[in-house]
C-alpha cells in the first residue's frame, strides 16, 4: 500500500495513476491542453463502464491521441487519460480492449 500521493512530473491529470508497461504519459509539446480537454468529455463517455485498460483513438494524423482507462496506485479510482503507446499492441489485446467510437 502506498502512503504518500504519487505526483506526475508531466501533468497533474496523471497524478496517482499506475501506467502499465505498454503505455507512457504524454510529455511537453505532445500535451495540447485545450484540444485534449474538448476530446476528454467525448472519450470519457465512450469508455465509461468499460474494463480497465480499455482504450480508443481520437483524431487522426498528428492530432490523434490514445485515450485509456488507468487505475490509481491504491486501486480506488479509474481515470480516462491520454497516453502514448510504447509499441504496437498485440492483436488479442486490441480485440479485447479497443473501443471503436462512432462518428
Amino acid at each position: 500500500m502506498y502512503s504518500a500521493p504519487v505526483k506526475s512530473i508531466f501533468h497533474r491529470c496523471y497524478d496517482g495513476l499506475r501506467f502499465p508497461d505498454f503505455v507512457i504519459p504524454l510529455k511537453g509539446p505532445q500535451f495540447k491542453g485545450r484540444k485534449m480537454g474538448t476530446q476528454s468529455s467525448v472519450v470519457e463517455n465512450s469508455l465509461d463502464g468499460k474494463p480497465l485498460h480499455s482504450y480508443t483513438f481520437f483524431g487522426s494524423g498528428g492530432d490523434a491521441w490514445v485515450w485509456m482507462r488507468l487505475e490509481t496506485f491504491d486501486g480506488r479510482e479509474v481515470k480516462v487519460v491520454s497516453v502514448r503507446l510504447k509499441d504496437q499492441l498485440p492483436d488479442n489485446f486490441t480485440k479485447e480492449f479497443l473501443i471503436k467510437r462512432s462518428g
